[in-house]
């Protein structure tokens, strides 16, 4: 519905009505139109998310803890693919630290050390946020979708929503929720719950900018939901997004750890 069609609606019905009368005419539009393919809104929202397969990615990150204080840091993610991606901190409390991710393997690698240092495939890259979340995490990949029968409303916005179920039994989440966007297909909401059944991070898709003549994600916030780290926020905002080719060697440890940057 366009911003027009709103505003006469909250004349009209004031606010609790207008989400009632958004929520009617969204289901309408849904039962009088062609059904979307779960896998078609699954790459629509990688799309937002992932602009590009390489490249470089220009990140500010802030970090929220539960008492209050608050830490941002800068840092470029280079991605070749989704299994490739190199993390370099440029500014804060881990400028010059490196994070490097091949397939399932990764490395922290710290200035000064002789060697780099395995770690956990769940490794966090900021706060809440881990390396999934800035450029490895593709939905349609790890996801089978399953559309519930009407749409939802995430602030104003009509969404479908997909209730998903990982394809792998050793993916990182096993099940979740995504919510997009009805006449957009932006990503505007995401839910991820482990094995276990208990839901582990909540991600709010806040901004998009145009970016070669197609919106992209320019600012996500990330809740961690488990019990012992519930309070915790992590802001991104992409900054800018770079195509260019990258050599695989610094995609290897000794080449993370001597890579410059791109020019």
């Amino acid at each position: 519905m366009c911003e027009g069609g709103r505003n006469r609606l909250a004349r009209r019905f004031g606010a609790l009505g207008t989400r009632v009368a958004v929520l009617v005419l969204a289901r309408l539009a849904l039962a009088s139109g062609a059904a979307v393919p779960a896998h078609d809104l699954l790459l629509a929202a990688d799309s937002a998310w992932h602009p590009i397969e390489e490249g470089v990615i220009s990140l500010r990150a802030v970090v929220r803890e539960r008492d209050g204080t608050a830490a941002a840091s800068g840092l470029d993610v280079y991605v070749k693919g989704s299994d490739k991606v190199l993390c370099v901190f440029r500014e804060g409390r881990q400028q010059g630290r490196r994070i490097l991710v091949v397939g399932s393997r990764v490395w922290l690698i710290v200035p000064g050390s002789k060697r780099p240092v395995a770690v956990s495939a769940n490794q966090r890259l900021l706060g809440a946020a881990s390396v999934a979340d800035v450029a490895r995490l593709r939905l349609a990949d790890e996801f089978q979708g399953s559309p519930r029968s009407g749409p939802e409303l995430v602030g104003s916005t009509p969404c479908w929503v997909l209730d998903l179920t990982a394809k792998s039994p050793r993916a990182s989440y096993a099940s979740g929720t995504l919510w997009i966007g009805q006449e957009d297909r932006l990503p505007r909401r995401l839910r991820l719950a482990l094995r276990s059944g208990k839901e582990a991070k909540e991600i709010l898709f806040k901004v998009f900018r145009r970016d070669g003549g197609r919106a992209v994600l320019a600012e996500m916030e990330i809740r961690h939901l488990l019990a012992h780290e519930r309070g915790e926020v992590t802001v991104l905002e992409f900054l800018g997004n770079r195509h260019v080719p990258l050599d695989a060697a610094i995609f290897a440890p000794d080449g993370a750890r001597s890579f410059s940057g791109v020019p």
